[in-house]
Order: structure tokens, then C-alpha cells, then sequence
């Protein structure tokens, strides 16, 4: 069983790709593939942000790409692992 704590894990890892692919302009969506062990959160957080309308599915497979919705639900999250990552 997936803890909530691996998913935050999860979407904390693809989330900056994610904005970054949306900020672009790139209509391919990002490629997420997880290793064997990722791969239980990955697909249970890639699951709840499909249900919640913040991210879809591309015409590739394993491409996903952050809605409109989603990249303004997460805007503040994005701002702050931006300023961590300047730190």
C-alpha cells in the first residue's frame, strides 16, 4: 500500500519537469517512466492528478502534461521548490 507521504514524494519530483514542460509551451507533455520501485506512487499520484483535472494524459504513451487548472493549483508549491532550489 502506498503511504501519502511516497506520493507527496512523487509529485514533489515531477512536478518542476511538469511546470517547466507547461511553462514552454511543449504540447508533448513530459515522458514519466518510474523505475520498478517508484513505480506504485508514481502511478497513484499520476492517477489523483488525472481525477482532479490538474494533469492529462498526452497522445504518447507515458506523457503527461499539466492542465491549466493544475499549474495554477500549484503555482505557490512551484514558487517554493523554485526558492529551495536557488538556496
Amino acid at each position: 500500500m502506498t503511504t501519502a507521504i511516497m506520493k507527496y514524494e512523487a509529485l514533489s519530483e515531477i512536478l518542476l519537469p511538469l511546470a517547466n514542460a507547461f511553462e514552454t509551451g511543449n504540447e508533448h507533455g513530459l515522458r514519466l517512466d518510474p523505475s520498478s520501485r517508484e513505480e506504485g506512487p508514481l502511478k497513484e499520484c499520476l492517477s489523483e492528478l488525472i481525477a482532479e483535472g490538474w494533469l492529462a494524459r498526452c497522445l504518447s504513451l507515458n506523457h503527461y502534461a499539466l492542465t491549466m487548472e493544475g499549474y495554477r493549483h500549484f503555482e505557490p508549491r512551484l514558487r517554493a521548490l523554485r526558492d529551495l532550489q536557488t538556496v
